[in-house]
């Protein structure tokens, strides 16, 4: 919508200052900032294609504009967008906000000073971003996990949705951490999220322990599938395959 102004103009900054001051983390959803489509019969392939970019412009946004140079405490959370597309992106980024504070030009493009970033993008990101992962991968949760930091990560299970987790959550999270050392599978599961959101898991331990799955539950690999697995375990086996 043009009416609204993007994540990176400055009249954001008086809200990006009370946020940061009260600690309260801004949270982004996946599938937002879709733009219009016609009432077509190719229009949800469309969308299906573009939705992950879109998805990830506020990040794009906020990084590279300095939002996070200027307020360096302030949180912001990456929800149901996996995590395979960041490091790559982050790399990326880095690279292009090095050639900016070196040569001070990409192309035909010159930078002023205000306009040159002093920090990389994965610096930023270590600053300000956490990722609440959604149904991820084996291997690009893992990966994330080996090059953001087991702290930055969230599990998310994305009920109810046809493609999120539910009704075998647990089998899941066989399938994802069995493999993980238990404290990393402390953080992922619960730590992480209480400390961002200021939970409090000591008054929360015993509708836990009624509710599952224990950790001894999830460190045991799932071998089988159930006779009528969802989107979520078919993704990863077949990645496995």
């Amino acid at each position: 919508m043009d009416w609204i102004k993007p994540l990176s103009h400055p009249d954001y900054d008086r809200l990006w200052a009370v946020c940061e001051d009260l600690e309260i983390p801004l949270n982004v959803h996946g599938g937002q900032g879709l733009p219009s489509y016609s009432r077509h019969s190719s229009s949800a392939l469309v969308m299906t294609a573009e939705i992950s970019f879109f998805s990830h412009r506020p990040l794009t946004f906020m990084l590279l504009s300095g939002v996070f140079e200027r307020f360096p405490r302030l949180k912001l959370v990456m929800t149901e967008q996996g995590c395979a597309w960041l490091p790559p992106l982050l790399r990326q980024w880095d690279s292009t906000l090095h050639r900016i504070r070196t040569d001070r030009a990409i192309g035909e493009l010159r930078f002023s000073p205000d306009q040159r970033l002093p920090k990389s993008a994965t610096e930023y990101f270590q600053q300000n971003v956490w990722l609440g992962v959604s149904f991820p991968h084996v291997p690009d949760i893992a990966a994330a996990r080996d090059h953001l930091g087991v702290d930055k990560l969230m599990w998310g299970s994305d009920f109810p949705h046809d493609e999120g987790t539910y009704p075998y959550t647990t089998l899941h999270l066989r399938q994802l951490f069995a493999d993980w050392p238990q404290a990393e599978l402390r953080k992922v599961l619960s730590e992480n999220v209480a400390k961002m959101y200021g939970f409090d898991l000591a008054a929360l331990a015993e509708p836990a322990s009624l509710l599952g799955p224990t950790v001894e539950e999830i460190t045991r690999p799932l071998t089988e599938l159930p006779e009528n697995p969802n989107e979520a375990l078919l993704a990863n086996a077949h990645a496995a395959a």
